[in-house]
């Protein structure tokens, strides 16, 4: 079974996820190992 979800909540999912992330790995961490 497949759901669509509309672009605008995708984006939302997204953008939380990405926040979340940052909010885990501090910049300058992020930064050493990139």
């Amino acid at each position: 079974m497949t759901v669509i979800i509309p672009k605008e909540v995708y984006l939302t999912i997204v953008a939380a996820t990405v926040r979340y992330a940052n909010a885990r790995i501090p910049r300058d961490d992020w930064l050493e190992v990139s």
